[in-house]
């Protein structure tokens, strides 16, 4: 189960594959006509995984904050000892 930023993320996804799927359309296939599958689009899109991008700068923020100070208070409010 995903946290509430992962399933707001999600449904934005899909929503632009759908209208990807509507501008690029189907394409020719060894078997016929098929729809295009979301790596095609990928490809196509050329953008980056945007769940991937925000799993990896969650990583460096979590990595920024273990080189700071104990002293800190966003490493204090993120370890949840605010005092």
């Amino acid at each position: 189960m995903g946290n509430d930023r992962t399933n707001d993320i999600i449904p934005s996804i899909t929503r632009e594959r759908k209208i990807l799927r509507k501008i690029y359309g189907s394409m020719e296939g060894q078997n016929g006509w098929r729809i295009r599958t979301n790596d095609e689009f990928q490809i196509v899109d050329r953008k980056p995984n945007i769940v991937a991008t925000i799993q990896v700068r969650r990583l460096e923020w979590v990595g920024h904050l273990v080189k700071m100070s104990d002293e800190s208070i966003v490493k204090k409010l993120f370890r949840g000892k605010p005092d």
